[in-house]
């Protein structure tokens, strides 16, 4: 009986501890993940999602994002889940499935509707009309402009190199986490290859790795009979 509550307590123990992890992750104080666009223009769907910090780069960032990677194994293997919550996207890429651009439109919708708008122009005369100060460099997740070609802040936009525009912008917010995911796949999976010496990366689904690590969703019945009622 001692041992069976001694368990109980430890195992509520590191409950514990990984809350306090998920919180810390989802704060400004490591950076390491930030509000989706959608999440902090609140519009859009998936208000409330969250992803790696794109600028958040050197050697200590790499090894936490790394580390990370290795937390994510044990959430798995011991069922102590992280309370994260990031977007569905971040888990079709830590699988290194192909993510369809449309799929943006729940991560950062202003910028899916953007180009969309741009796709849609037929002539010259309208471009002009609508887009005369267009440079190729676009506000990063943190607003801080990224040139999509080489000194892209000085290369205007034209009704001629329009396409070339959308291809780049569209590379761009399709690959704009790759480096800090990147970095938690490895963390991820090289340890569990070197644990078993296989790979079961292709056996999941991205919302089989999101439910291993982060646990399947409850419902509070009661909570939505208060709100609703």
């Amino acid at each position: 009986m001692h041992i069976i509550r001694l368990k109980a307590d430890f195992s509520g123990v590191y409950n514990e501890i990984m809350s306090i992890i998920s919180f810390e992750l989802e704060s400004d104080y490591l950076d390491l993940f930030i509000k989706t666009p959608n999440n902090k223009n609140e519009i859009g769907a998936l208000r409330d999602k969250f992803m790696p910090n794109p600028k958040a780069k050197g050697k200590t960032k790499n090894d936490m994002y790394y580390f990370l990677g290795n937390l994510m194994l044990h959430a798995i293997s011991s069922g102590n889940v992280l309370n994260l919550n990031l977007h569905p996207i971040f888990y079709k890429k830590l699988l290194n499935k192909e993510v369809d651009f449309s799929e943006i439109e729940t991560l950062d919708k202003l910028s899916y509707k953007f180009i969309i708008n741009l796709e849609n122009i037929k002539s010259e005369e309208e471009f002009d009309n609508l887009h005369d100060d267009l440079y190729f460099a676009v506000p990063s997740v943190d607003n801080t402009l990224t040139d999509l070609i080489e000194n892209g802040q000085n290369k205007k936009v034209t009704f001629k190199n329009l396409p070339e525009y959308i291809n780049l912008y569209k590379k761009f917010l399709l690959t704009e986490y790759d480096n800090q995911i990147s970095l938690i796949r490895s963390g991820l999976f090289d340890l569990l290859f070197k644990l078993t010496q296989k790979n079961f990366s292709y056996l999941l689904t991205p919302q089989d790795l999101e439910e291993f690590i982060t646990g399947i969703p409850k419902l509070d019945i009661q909570l939505l009979r208060e709100r609703t009622l």
